[in-house]
């Protein structure tokens, strides 16, 4: 201990305090909950139930060490779960297979066939179980790690790319069909928003950050949604081809209409059993909904947008999502791209509000039916988080309404920088990254002199 004195400084070292009996208790309790419910996570019946259930385990909650530490052993037992006999890596398989319900199921043998999708649903496999070893740590390292593999998932997406075109040679796709690009990008937009998420639930990202972190994750979950919304299109397609072919035959059949059997009715094909459609959508909203109030607090001069101190507004931007130029999609969004989100002076206030208004109701309609899917049943912490989020959206398209009806028609109001005298802050006590804005009336300048002393009292006293 003497030989590294002077490497310890004098902080003294840190100490656990002691717990309450009670205390203890429940602690101990909550560590034999977390326990016990760890072994039924591989036991998901899709992948994306698979990744769900690590998020409620991990990221929707902070596990003890000691689960951390299960949980890890979990994941790390069984090496081969990503090969082709693999659970996950037959996850991983079934999960393209329902995201691509239009190709026919013989096409479809003859993809799973060749050695390409072989080769790169093993490769997608090992990086996946990469992710859910990444759950395995606390959140702060998560956040860490996730950004050193984001900037290492360009080659994961340029190898499934590569597989795409080769698949497109062989069985005379079009050149617009990329059938495992298409899922992988889901994914990496999961990534996008664990680590970006985790910049607000960490107190990482300054109130003069918030603004383009909301724009940034809107990005991210429209061009998820939009790829989701593709691929459901296509099945409906398909199923609709499927039925207007089997009554085709049945009246080539000489059927007769009255006796013959009812027409099926199709049922619409979900590429995922879990409600990733109106989760993704739900979230879009609320950040859609909070760059627009931002917008608005910024156009009334209420919210911060000063230069950092020590760096430029570009340089904070490309520090805060450079490392996004390493991937192949989403496409990387660049510091010039957004400053013309900054230029608010055609916009008026009022305007800016009641459109985050009508975001954040879509984002309630959204989590309204993400609670009420009927595919499966949804883990308590995802409909706990779900409801959070509908809290979120009711508070903030309450306030959005209150500061639309007060907002001055000529954008900053008369009284300077502070507006109509309402002071505004974010709360994260509803949902750890989606905020809710606070108003409060702001303290007059001469509330100290008319609730205390008169003009005779000395100096001193007032």
């Amino acid at each position: 201990l003497a030989c590294t004195a002077h490497a310890r400084g004098t902080a003294p070292q840190r100490r656990t305090p002691p717990l309450a009996r009670a205390e203890a208790c429940a602690e101990l309790r909550a560590l034999v909950g977390q326990l016990a419910a760890l072994p039924d996570i591989p036991r998901a019946g899709c992948w994306e139930e698979l990744m769900n259930r690590y998020e409620d385990a991990a990221v929707r909650q902070a596990l003890a060490p000691v689960s951390r530490c299960a949980l890890r052993i979990l994941v790390l037992s069984a090496p081969g779960q990503a090969g082709p006999a693999g659970e996950h890596g037959r996850l991983l398989r079934e999960a393209v297979r329902r995201f691509n319900h239009d190709v026919p199921d013989g096409e479809w043998e003859a993809v799973a066939a060749t050695e390409e999708f072989k080769a790169t649903a093993e490769h997608v496999a090992q990086s996946m179980l990469v992710v859910l070893q990444i759950f395995c740590h606390n959140h702060a390292r998560q956040r860490r790690r996730l950004g050193k593999l984001i900037l290492e998932w360009g080659g994961v997406q340029a190898k499934v790319e590569d597989a795409d075109l080769r698949l497109q040679e062989l069985l005379r796709w079009p050149r617009t069909r990329f059938a495992l690009s298409a899922w992988l990008a889901l994914q990496t937009a999961r990534l996008l928003h664990l680590h970006l998420s985790a910049g607000f639930s960490l107190s990482l990202f300054h109130r003069a950050e918030y603004h383009a972190a909301f724009w940034y994750l809107d990005f991210v979950y429209n061009g998820a949604l939009q790829c989701l919304q593709g691929a459901e299109e296509r099945a409906r397609a398909a199923d609709a081809a499927a039925i207007a072919a089997a009554a085709a035959q049945r009246k080539a059949g000489n059927r007769k209409k009255q006796h013959g059997p009812a027409q099926p009715k199709g049922v619409p094909h979900r590429v995922t059993t879990m409600p990733l459609g109106p989760l993704l959508s739900a979230r879009r909203d609320l950040c859609r909904g909070a760059t627009m109030l931002l917008a608005g607090l910024i156009r009334e001069g209420r919210a911060p947008v000063e230069e950092p101190e020590f760096m430029t507004a570009a340089q904070r931007f490309d520090h805060r999502f450079g490392r996004y130029a390493a991937l192949l999609q989403p496409a990387p969004l660049s510091y010039d791209q957004y400053l013309p989100m900054l230029e608010l002076g055609a916009y008026e206030p009022a305007g800016l509000y009641q459109a985050a208004q009508q975001s954040f109701k879509q984002a309630r309609s959204a989590c309204d039916a993400a609670l009420k899917w009927e595919d499966a049943e949804l883990s308590k912490p995802l409909a706990d988080e779900l409801r959070s989020m509908m809290r979120a959206a009711v508070t903030n398209g309450v306030a959005a309404f209150q500061l639309a009806r007060s907002a001055p028609a000529g954008g900053e109001g008369a009284e300077g920088p502070q507006g109509s005298g309402v002071r505004v802050s974010w709360s994260f006590d509803v949902h750890p990254y989606h905020p809710v804005l606070v108003l409060a009336e702001a303290p007059r300048p001469d509330a100290g002199r008319e609730a205390g002393a008169g003009p005779s009292a000395p100096p001193g006293e007032q």
